[in-house]
């Protein structure tokens, strides 16, 4: 049985496929905030890259782990 994390992937690279060539995909291990996998990369991320949603501003992330509704209020 295939790991959760490759359907995720697959789901990504699907949705990527159906919005070529206007959209990138990035899927993110939220505990370690790294960058797991990039479906039609356009932009400069690298898989392990922080997640860099820090730079965007507003609070994403509660004091669990997980992350509030966007965009900030």
């Amino acid at each position: 049985m295939p790991s959760p994390a490759v359907n995720y992937k697959t789901i990504a690279d699907s949705v990527a496929t159906l919005l070529f060539p206007r959209a990138e995909v990035v899927l993110y291990d939220l505990p370690k905030q790294k960058t797991v996998h990039i479906a039609n990369s356009i932009s400069k991320r690298k898989i392990g890259d922080d997640w860099a949603l820090e730079k965007i501003g507003g609070d994403v992330v509660d004091s669990n782990g997980g992350l509030n509704c966007w965009p900030p209020s």
